[in-house]
């Protein structure tokens, strides 16, 4: 069973294979994780899929950890939100990628505005430097006021207010929206 479901490649029946592993218990997660060391970047991201989705214990974290530097971009992408969801800071940087990059970008905001005071002041840190950077695109600049309505504005308001004036009119329109939106003005 578990190879079946880190083989499958239509998602609905990956899913109902997974439920099924994970159903099985801890020595079939076990089994599973084993595809978290596969060449396959495709059984890779099905194996993050169960590990996360088990969470039986600190050992789904731990399996999952590595993967936050694999190199393809959606197994970092899964493996953040599982760990994000679980509340490990050591998704944060891939979380703040995924914002900027515009990948998986709303589940990652939800999740890094669930953080506390110490972890959002540093994801701030990264979206000023983001939005100071020139080479940062108006999209990247929409997703990242977008993220910011996530969180309480008054420590970072000005980061909003700076957007109010971007050149691209619909990112200026989204951070004039989420200024009325948390009464900042």
């Amino acid at each position: 069973m578990v190879e079946s479901a880190l083989g499958e490649l239509h998602l609905n029946v990956e899913g109902a294979l997974s439920w099924a592993v994970v159903q099985r218990g801890e020595e079939a997660v076990a089994l599973a994780a084993r595809g978290l060391r596969s060449k396959d970047a495709a059984v890779r991201l099905r194996a993050v899929r169960i590990v996360a989705s088990a969470r039986t214990s600190l050992d789904g974290t731990e399996r999952l950890r590595p993967m936050i530097r694999d190199p393809d971009a959606l197994v970092r992408a899964e493996t953040a939100l599982a760990l994000g969801k679980a509340g490990d800071e050591s998704a944060v940087e891939q979380l703040v990628s995924m914002v900027l990059t515009g990948l998986r970008d709303v589940e990652a905001a939800e999740l890094l505005a669930g953080f506390g005071e110490p972890v959002q002041l540093d994801v701030f840190k990264k979206f000023a430097r983001a939005l100071d950077d020139e080479e940062t695109m108006s999209p990247a600049r929409g997703r990242i006021a977008q993220a910011l309505a996530e969180f309480n504005l008054a420590p970072v308001a000005f980061l909003v207010e700076q957007l109010v004036d971007d050149d691209n009119p619909t990112v200026a329109f989204t951070a004039a929206a989420i200024i009325k939106a948390k009464g900042l003005k």
